[in-house]
């Protein structure tokens, strides 16, 4: 079943929806699945792309300034992206977080699981 759902995903994702069927083969035989209970965290590195597969959330995305973004008095310093993110999206953007056009990965992501109503 889960299998099922990141295909799902995968094919409604601006991105992966362009790649040829061996792509997102490729790219769904490297998924990992993680289940964080309300409220749970979870801290990733390395990670460029993400999705909820059921219930919702909050990513923060944090990538050291690169050179080109920086002024000298920002070069230590850090950028933050906070993404909300739902299961229930009707689109794939809406259930998913990270940016697959930029070169750099950011430093880590850290993920929040929505606390239960």
């Amino acid at each position: 079943l889960s299998r099922d759902i990141i295909y799902s995903v995968l094919a409604r994702h601006q991105v992966f929806s362009r790649l040829h069927v061996e792509q997102v083969d490729a790219v769904a035989a490297v998924a990992i699945v993680h289940s964080l209970a309300a409220g749970e965290e979870l801290e990733l590195e390395g990670v460029r792309f993400g999705a909820c597969l059921h219930g919702a959330g909050e990513a923060r995305m944090v990538a050291s300034l690169s050179e080109g973004e920086s002024t000298p008095q920002e070069k230590d310093e850090e950028k933050e992206e906070v993404v909300i993110f739902s299961s229930e999206a009707v689109d794939a953007d809406g259930s998913t977080f990270g940016d697959l056009r930029r070169r750099e990965q950011p430093a880590r992501i850290l993920v929040r699981a929505a606390d239960s109503a």
